[in-house]
This record gives C-alpha cells, sequence and structure tokens, in this order.
C-alpha cells in the first residue's frame, strides 16, 4: 500500500530545498563581496583623492612653513587657516555604517584618515574666539600639532593607496 509519496520523491524535495539554500548562500557571500569591493575601493580612491588635492595645495608645506615660523620669538601667531566649502569627508559618512565589510587593517587605516582629515578641517579653521583668545604658547603647539597632523595623514593616505583586496 502507498501513500502516493515515494521516497523518490522526499529525494527530490530534499536535494531541490539543500539546492536552494545552497543558491541562497553563494547569493548572499557574492552580494557581501561586491559590497566589500564597492565600500573599499570608495573609500581607497576617496582618500587618494584628499591626498592629491592636500599635496596640490601645498597645505604640507604651508603648515611647515608656519611651524618653523612659530619657534621665533617675534612669530605673530599667524595659523594655517583654509575655509572648506565642500564636505570633503561626505563619502566616508556614507559609509560609515558599512565599514565592517572591509577587513580589521583597512577599516582601522581608513577610519583613522577619516579622524586626521576632521582633524585637518578642524585645525585650518579655527574659529575667531581661538584666534583672538589663544595664547601665543597655545598657537605655537597648534602651529606644530597641525603641521604633524598633515604629514601624518598623507602617509596614512600613502600606505592606504598601496592596499590592496
Amino acid at each position: 500500500m502507498s501513500d502516493g509519496f515515494g521516497s523518490s520523491e522526499l529525494i527530490a524535495a530534499l536535494i531541490g530545498s539543500c539546492a536552494t539554500g545552497l543558491f541562497g548562500l553563494i547569493d548572499r557571500i557574492r552580494e557581501r563581496t561586491h559590497k566589500s569591493r564597492l565600500v573599499f575601493n570608495t573609500l581607497k580612491y576617496q582618500t587618494v583623492f584628499l591626498c592629491a588635492f592636500i599635496r596640490s595645495q601645498d597645505y604640507l608645506n604651508d603648515a611647515t612653513l608656519i611651524e618653523k615660523q612659530a619657534e621665533s620669538d617675534d612669530w605673530d601667531g599667524g595659523l594655517l587657516t583654509i575655509s572648506a566649502q565642500a564636505n570633503y569627508l561626505d563619502i566616508y559618512e556614507t559609509f560609515r555604517a558599512d565599514i565592517g565589510v572591509l577587513n580589521e587593517q583597512h577599516a582601522r587605516k581608513i577610519l583613522e584618515f577619516y579622524n586626521r582629515a576632521k582633524l585637518f578641517l578642524d585645525s585650518t579653521n579655527p574659529s575667531p574666539q581661538y584666534l583672538s583668545n589663544s595664547t601665543i604658547f597655545d598657537k605655537r603647539s597648534h602651529a606644530t600639532e597641525t603641521a604633524e597632523n598633515i604629514r601624518a595623514l598623507l602617509a596614512l593616505g600613502d600606505e592606504i593607496e598601496q592596499f590592496e583586496r
């Protein structure tokens, strides 16, 4: 007596179910790989662009010159001031939630670059209050830290440019 459902149908159903699960898994892996590649390449190329832009504007040389001038007793306290009109960090902010798809070393370096870039923008756009109320000692420290940050930012950007997927 047969119940209408034989063992060959059961085996076929199990194979079909396993195949569907396997194809779903492969699709999710491919999607994650694609997303990882997209996030990696976008953040890497934005980093390369920002470093090239900073170099083309000669900001490191300007900051280094101010750092050297700050060592003088007759330095007037003038700091490197840049008024960025665009949000050059919007790409990093867009992909902030996706940083976890990168490998740990890449994610750590890209996050450090992003934070140093924010510091670069903040330190080169000091508030009028800071400029008028800070001591010459504070401004000397600011000039030195700004130049050191730009050097570190560019070195880190060069390191990121060498990253391979």
